[in-house]
């Protein structure tokens, strides 16, 4: 995944979060590029909207290398910073447990868990603990890194439970109307979310 370097709407509290949605995701599209040409649409096209079998929406990320070169060679030409992620999901695609795959995360800086959108726009771990919505989840502060992120998949899973009994808990009290101020505490729960871990890449792996 290439994401802009530049903070997104969802990291501007002056945190040092810096996972999935600290930038916007492939940002020549999020940016409207002038330059975006017809390759890159067509590139676009094929690792963020294309279907994946047994998700119900795409990861936005790709494992062809070609394409993410040529990706960086147009946000170059229009003069957008970007970052490189490898991302690992929950989701059975897309897969790229080979040696190139391994390499890569040899080479790069492990940076942690998250646990966001399929497209990576928005991060409910960042949304849910900068700063806390509430004391089941505030703990969770204490086991995230220096860039906001957890270090173990544990961590995550735990964070994950947690998260899911408390919007649990949420509906029912809306529901039977008993707890003072709850309808002000919101929690997102419709989106597509992934479990991701994650790794930055220099440009210069994808070289090799």
């Amino acid at each position: 995944m290439v994401t802009g370097t530049e903070p997104g709407i969802h990291s501007q509290r002056g945190s040092t979060y810096r996972g999935i949605s600290h930038g916007a995701p492939w940002p020549i599209a999020m940016e409207n590029v002038a330059s975006c040409t017809t390759l890159i649409q067509e590139v676009s096209s094929r690792f963020v909207t294309g279907p994946i079998e047994g998700a119900a929406y795409p990861i936005a990320t790709t494992t062809c290398l070609t394409d993410v070169r040529e990706y960086l060679r147009q946000c170059e030409t229009a003069g957008i910073s970007v970052r490189i992620l490898l991302v690992q999901t929950d989701r059975p695609a897309p897969d790229m447990r080979d040696e190139v795959g391994l390499n890569l995360a040899k080479a790069g800086t492990e940076l942690g868990f998250d646990y966001a959108y399929s497209s990576g726009e928005y991060s409910a771990l960042y949304s849910d603990v900068y700063p806390p919505i509430s004391a089941s989840l505030s703990t969770f502060g204490n086991r995230l890194n220096e860039i906001g992120l957890f270090i173990s998949e544990l961590d995550l899973n735990d964070y994950v439970h947690a998260r899911n009994e408390f919007a649990l808990e949420l509906e029912k009290q809306r529901g039977l109307n008993i707890v003072n101020g709850v309808e002000e505490i919101a929690i997102e729960t419709t989106g597509d979310f992934v479990r991701y871990r994650l790794w930055e890449i220099l440009e210069s792996a994808l070289l090799c």
